[in-house]
């Protein structure tokens, strides 16, 4: 196991998350490869609402029967459930009909003013929460209100700059914010979500104590992306506790940066299932039962320590699951599993082939890039008689080795890539599941000496999980083309930048939209319904 996966997580998914599923991605991404890993049918497609936003769905289908989830929602939460998990305050109204606890306070809408929300709010007893009704991941919450003056800024805050016109006030309820994870009658997970916080060490200060956080979050599949940031809201709480950005902490000293326990603003998950109470338990299960239609969701629950009780303050019907597969601290809980189990119960005997797992920015790319409407992922490869790593000692372009070994690549439909380790040695990682592949590329290379300007070369076993296709792998490789056209934007527009490299994004570009990237991935997926004469 390499040294950045835990011996607590899950080992068929280490080295299987590509890096365009880190980027809030990571549960539609480990659900659609629990299904595709089983044998199902894997579809993506995208749709517009409005005319502005799109959306991608994915589906699973066995022959028979067929589901469709959006993110980790899937279809048996009903269009009804979706509607009311939307605005916070329609869910507590079905919580309380249902006798769960919720937070005491009060809804305002686009025809409430400011005035009036003040106004109610000096008959509550602080501290309060602020929050939109419609909001989500956290943003535009701020907690532990103290005062009149502090809730009169929250509220301009939230509705003027952030443009949320329906708001919640409600009483702040003390203690650690839970997200549990139900499934039908069943708790699966469950993960205390601590507020962004560092540890003194007594060397470094508050800023680089962050920085280190930071780069540790980096190897953590779906926190990769989601660093604590200092901004006005870290000065201000700093400030309050009497610290600055370049204070030292004693060793040991833990300091909070936020008030809002979110993972996307830099909390840490930890996986607490053992901790729950039985009454605990039937609080998040009574919380999703309390929403017609809903299946399965995740719990905010509130509990303070030594309490057997909590306080249910949201109920998500797409809730992150990352938290429950990569928890910080604990053990992890599978619930792609669990999901597929539910959805497609004849499967759950199939032992899955955790040697393979599927591309997604260039699904991602074709979908969102106007290019098709519809992708269907090839179906994952049952068995792997071969695989391989050939080192080769050469300055030769990966490029141009491709170009040699193209005809095998599809003649032996090889999965694997080729990478350039250093200025003399490249790396070409294979599978395939025809024993004379490897007798072949030998002889090809053998042949091709001169040619590719081989020194020497190594052949080893190859262990780690390897993604369907064939594919070149370069510092350009992880950005989707989308991505790369905005670079070659920018660099167009920098003189500093050299002319060459401007040359090379046009070239990736290019090769991309001539269907390299297609060619090179041709065993991965099935492109349907083209759409290639919307794209100007």
């Amino acid at each position: 196991m390499s040294k950045s996966y835990r011996e607590d997580w899950l080992s068929h998914l280490e080295n299987c998350i590509p890096p365009a599923a880190r980027f809030n991605r990571t549960s539609l991404y480990t659900i659609a490869l629990e299904g595709w890993r089983r044998g199902l049918c894997l579809k993506f497609t995208v749709s517009s609402e409005n005319n502005k936003t799109q959306q991608i769905k994915y589906s699973f289908s066995d022959g028979h029967k067929e589901h469709v989830f959006t993110e980790s929602n899937g279809d048996m939460n009903t269009v009804e459930a979706d509607h009311i998990c939307k605005y916070k305050d329609l869910t507590y109204e079905y919580l309380e009909e249902a006798g769960v606890p919720v937070p005491k306070g009060k809804n305002f809408n686009s025809d409430h003013s400011i005035d009036e929300m003040l106004s109610f709010g000096k008959g509550m007893t602080y501290p309060i929460v602020v929050k939109p009704a419609d909001g989500g991941g956290g943003h535009g919450v701020i907690s532990n209100i103290q005062s009149g003056e502090q809730l009169e800024e929250a509220l301009h805050y939230v509705r003027n700059k952030l443009r949320y016109e329906n708001i919640i006030l409600q009483e702040f309820i003390a203690g650690d914010e839970v997200r549990i994870y139900v499934l039908g009658d069943r708790v699966l997970s469950a993960v205390n979500r601590i507020p962004a916080n560092i540890i003194g060490d007594g060397k470094n200060t508050i800023t680089k104590l962050v920085e280190l956080k930071n780069e540790f979050r980096k190897g953590v599949t779906h926190l990769h992306h989601r660093p604590i940031i200092i901004d006005s809201s870290v000065h201000k709480l700093l400030k309050e506790s009497g610290y600055t950005v370049d204070t030292i902490l004693k060793k040991d000293e833990q300091v909070f940066l936020r008030e809002v326990s979110n993972v996307s603003t830099g909390g840490d998950p930890i996986e607490v299932s053992h901790e729950l109470t039985s009454q605990q338990k039937e609080i998040a299960i009574k919380a999703t039962k309390a929403v017609p239609g809903l299946e399965h969701s995740g719990v905010d629950l509130m509990i303070n320590r030594g309490s057997e009780s909590g306080v249910v303050i949201e109920v998500n019907i797409r809730p992150g699951i990352g938290s429950h597969l990569f928890p910080i601290k604990g053990k992890a809980v599978d619930i792609p599993k669990a999901l597929l189990d539910h959805y497609f119960p004849e499967t759950k005997e199939i032992t899955i082939n955790s040697q393979y797992y599927f591309d997604l920015q260039t699904i991602f790319d074709s979908l969102l890039g106007g290019y098709n409407n519809e992708v269907e992922v090839f179906s994952c490869p049952t068995d792997r008689y071969v695989c391989k790593k050939i080192t080769l000692i050469t300055n030769s372009e990966p490029l141009k080795l491709y170009n040699r070994l193209e005809p095998l690549i599809f003649q032996y439909e090889l999965n694997g890539f080729i990478e350039k380790r250093t200025d003399n040695k490249v790396d070409l990682v294979f599978s395939s599941n025809n024993p004379k592949a490897l007798q072949e590329l030998e002889k090809v290379l053998e042949q091709s000496r001169n040619y590719l300007n081989i020194k020497d070369l190594k052949i080893e076993e190859y262990t780690k999980p390897i993604k369907v296709g064939f594919e070149i792998i370069d510092d350009l490789n992880e950005a989707g083309i989308i991505e790369l056209e905005k670079r070659e934007k920018i660099s167009s527009k920098n003189n500093d930048i050299a002319e060459k490299e401007i040359r090379r994004l046009r070239h990736r570009i290019k090769l991309t939209e001539d269907s390299f990237s297609w060619k090179l991935t041709s065993p991965l997926r099935r492109v349907l319904k083209g759409n290639d004469e919307n794209r100007s």
